[in-house]
């Protein structure tokens, strides 16, 4: 599980010079640049960083106030902490000749601890550094030193470091076999390096979508695979959570009475397990046609969507998420060239080329085949006045209303309700004037219809 924790994050610089090397000494004292951390692969703990006064001032560090966190005794080797994208600023080292990093740090083991240093690329993620020091002595202060050395360290890739690094990461007690939670203190990261940009402050909060996403149709359910949806019953046993390390934090949010999308937060992928690994069976979609996604709009343009068989590795296809509010995707699942679809076993959603720091909603994940029957009002016996509409728009039928939803002519979801009666009055005086679509679920079938505000 992985959260976000605001802190704050000190940054002293002696030039404030882009094109010169200066010196950086980042800590955790009042009254300076407000940053965020993330955590990763720390089991149940959630607690994340935390800023706090030092327990143990004197000897190597006698700060008053330092970075806190907790490797849980359920998390994994790689359990750790990271700096939000940007938040710190960013730097390019000296490719051509090393350079010193330090941190100080009071643990109570002598597990390492692991550094790292990455940018941001066209490909995603890029490593700029990784380095692992054992601390000298336990229950103490000391001071670890890491040498950033391009020319003699197992081909790391400068072109990363020219980019420039924009997040320090940090696993804090590197152990694959933890039995208790382990207490980490840090504070103190120093280096010297040419300043590329400023720190940025942590973005805004991503606003949730208030309506549903579009109402997908009434199938015969031999003919669709659900992954998550609520007009269709998922598939048993799925996972969508920490499945493979990922930074990203997924959760449910009710958007609507009865409906609830996924949001996905610190984004950088998701994968799904939709069977477990063998013995058990993986998902047969042979004869299967087309796989459906919706996402909603908001700070990740661009979204990898793969399929992965048993025993093949990712097939992807790259999606561009661009209108406002819900976008609907049908994919064909012959685009996925070299996909088995009798083994189908995971999904993954990565962030491209973005990774990390944006948020994703999306809903109505499955696969299906075969064509849909939908009626007009009049075959539907349903009944909609007046036509045009002003303030409100009342629709009768002979059977229960299940769902309404209203599109503008440019597809866009604009209105949704889920009336759960024979009738439903929606109101309709926000609507700008124009002609609408409107898609009502009754009684397991899909009716649609035109009516014209003014």
């Amino acid at each position: 599980m992985k959260k976000i924790v605001l802190s704050v994050f000190s940054m002293l610089m002696l030039s404030s010079a882009f094109s010169q090397v200066v010196d950086y000494n980042f800590n955790f004292e009042p009254g300076s640049t407000l940053g965020a951390w993330n955590y990763f692969d720390n089991g149940t703990n959630m607690a994340g960083v935390s800023i706090v006064s030092n327990p143990f001032p004197g000897g190597a560090n006698s700060s008053a106030t330092v970075a806190k966190f907790t490797a849980a005794d359920d998390g994994g080797e790689w359990a750790g902490c990271e700096s939000l994208y940007g938040t710190l600023g960013k730097w390019k080292f000296n490719g051509a000749a090393p350079t010193t990093v330090t941190i100080d740090v009071y643990k109570s083991t002598t597990k390492p601890v692991v550094i790292k240093f990455t940018s941001t690329n066209n490909s995603g993620q890029g490593t700029v550094f990784i380095g692992s020091q054992v601390p000298s002595a336990i229950n103490q202060w000391v001071t670890l030193t890491y040498i950033v050395d391009f020319a003699n360290f197992g081909g790391v890739n400068n072109g990363d470091n020219n980019a420039g690094t924009n997040q320090f990461v940090m696993h804090a007690d590197q152990d694959g076999n933890r039995t208790a939670d382990q207490v980490v203190y840090f504070d103190n990261l120093k280096f010297s390096a040419t300043k590329l940009a400023d720190p940025i402050s942590p973005p805004a909060p991503i606003l949730p979508p208030t309506s549903s996403a579009p109402i997908p149709p009434s199938r015969d359910p031999s003919n669709v695979v659900s992954v998550y949806s609520n007009a269709y019953t998922n598939i048993p046993g799925v996972k969508i959570g920490k499945n493979w390390g990922e930074a990203t934090n997924a959760s449910d949010i009710v958007v609507a009475p009865g409906d609830s999308v996924k949001r996905l937060t610190l984004f950088n992928y998701q994968g799904i397990i939709l069977a477990p690994d063998a013995p058990a069976p993986p998902i047969n979609l042979t004869g299967f046609e087309k796989v459906h996604i919706d996402f909603f709009k908001t700070d990740q343009a661009q979204i990898k969507f793969s399929i992965i068989h048993r025993g093949g590795g990712d097939v992807t296809k790259l999606i561009n998420v661009s209108n406002d509010g819900w976008n609907s995707f049908d994919i064909n699942l012959s685009e996925f060239v070299g996909l088995n679809l009798s083994t189908v076993h995971q999904i993954k959603l990565e962030g491209a080329p973005t990774q990390g720091s944006t948020t994703v909603y999306f809903d109505n994940l499955y696969f299906y085949k075969g064509q849909v029957s939908v009626q007009d009002f009049k075959t539907a016996k349903i009944r909609m006045y007046p036509n045009p509409v002003n303030n409100s728009l009342t629709i009768d039928a002979t059977s229960e209303i299940s769902t309404v939803s209203i599109f503008n002519q440019m597809g866009k979801l604009v209105l949704s309700e889920t009336p759960k009666s024979t009738s439903a009055t929606l109101e309709t005086t926000n609507l700008p004037n124009g002609i609408y679509i409107i898609k009502t679920k009754i009684g397991g079938h899909l009716a649609t219809s035109k009516f014209i505000k003014d």
